[in-house]
């Protein structure tokens, strides 16, 4: 089992998280895979929506200073969980207008970016595994990660299949899949935000 100490698994795993999303960004837009663009929105929601109940949890602050951050959290995850829609809206706009006129996707960089994303969600995982025991957000989150794992061969079998056999339609079908989870994710981020205020 990997040996990193207690206080920084978590920075640790959410840092990967955010550097596999900017990554699958920059590699989107040089493979021409909306899915990969996709997944990374998937990654950036899955981590806002483990981050208050966490944060929450960690921080020592008296009743009157929980108070303002309770409300300064209550906004930024609004702001964040307004910036993950717009993410997921243009993904099911780049989704239609894809269908209507297709673009080539490169293969090799597509599947080096699914392997190499892959990869680091299998190195979050096993990070993570020895908490979900102990703490339920924790659990929550590996389970995220551990779907965003699943979709990484989905997402090269998308570009393969359109390689070998020409279906275009597999890549922004997958895309839409996708952005309907984002959208739950946002959901779920707004609805932690609110039961954190009201509390």
């Amino acid at each position: 089992m990997i040996k990193i100490k207690e206080e920084f698994k978590l920075p640790t795993v959410l840092g990967i998280g955010l550097l596999l999303v900017f990554v699958e960004t920059v590699g989107s837009f040089f493979s021409g895979s909306l899915s990969l663009l996709s997944h990374a929105g998937l990654m950036l929601a899955a981590s806002f929506a483990a981050l208050p109940a966490i944060i929450g949890k960690n921080l020592n602050i008296s009743k009157e200073e929980g108070e303002a951050f309770k409300r300064s959290q209550f906004y930024s995850i609004c702001l964040n969980g307004v910036m993950l829609l717009i993410i997921a809206l243009y993904i099911i706009y780049k989704a239609v207008v894809l269908f209507a006129d297709p673009v080539g996707i490169n293969l090799a960089m597509t599947c080096w970016m699914a392997f190499s994303a892959f990869t680091g969600l299998a190195f979050c995982l096993l990070l993570l595994y020895p908490e979900i025991k102990k703490n339920k957000d924790i659990k929550t989150l590996f389970i995220k990660y551990a779907l965003c794992a699943a979709l990484m061969p989905l997402i090269a079998s998308a570009s393969a299949i359109y390689y070998l056999k020409d279906m275009y339609f597999f890549d922004p079908v997958l895309s839409l899949f996708i952005a309907a989870f984002i959208i739950v994710q946002v959901i779920s981020l707004l609805k932690q935000a609110l039961l954190a205020l009201i509390k």
